[in-house]
């Protein structure tokens, strides 16, 4: 007979590393554009891995909504250290989709950590009930290619992102996702 599930704030493995939810504290000071902030012990991570990180959006989600929280916004930590943040836009819709975004501090990319921590959260989101995986990203963008290919998903679409004023190719998979060969 299996045991419960894990908390929705549980860490979530991945490998030898974590995805650990952002403390409340640090997200909002990050949302307020503080640089001098308290990781909770952490090492930081560099200063281009956070530039992406949509800390003022996922305050705006929280304060609507505090339940969402366990779906956006995660560390990646490995050994003590803040080495990327990944996290989904919002719950799963009406379709179960559910759509993540993610950076990696530029020391730990090109060793399959962004693939295994997607795959490691999809799962996550998959036993709440989501139902497909997506990834959006600019079209010359190949390491997310590589990425989308590696977790099984397929070129799906294109779409306008009024965000950041680019087009972007969308990609999805059914989840569960198929486990890696190997």
């Amino acid at each position: 007979m299996p045991g419960p599930a894990p908390a929705d704030d549980a860490p979530i493995p991945v490998g030898d590393a974590e995805l650990v939810l952002v403390p409340e504290p640090l997200l909002r000071a990050l949302a307020r554009g503080e640089a001098d902030v308290d990781w909770g012990g952490l090492a930081p991570p560099a200063h281009e891995t956070l530039d992406d990180l949509p800390a003022r959006i996922r305050v705006s989600q929280i304060d609507a909504d505090p339940a969402v929280r366990p779906w956006l916004i995660r560390l990646l930590v490995r050994d003590g250290r803040v080495v990327g943040h990944l996290g989904g836009r919002d719950r799963p819709d009406e379709r179960g989709m559910v759509e993540i975004g993610y950076s990696l501090d530029p020391a730990y990319r090109g060793r399959g950590l962004a693939t295994e921590a997607a795959r490691a959260w999809f799962r996550w989101a998959h036993e709440r009930g989501a139902l497909v995986a997506r990834l959006s990203f600019d079209p010359s963008n190949g390491a997310s290619i590589a990425v989308g290919r590696r977790l099984g998903l397929r070129h799906v679409d294109d779409a306008w992102d009024a965000d950041d004023e680019v087009w972007e190719q969308v990609w999805e998979a059914s989840l569960p996702l198929a486990q890696p060969a190997g």
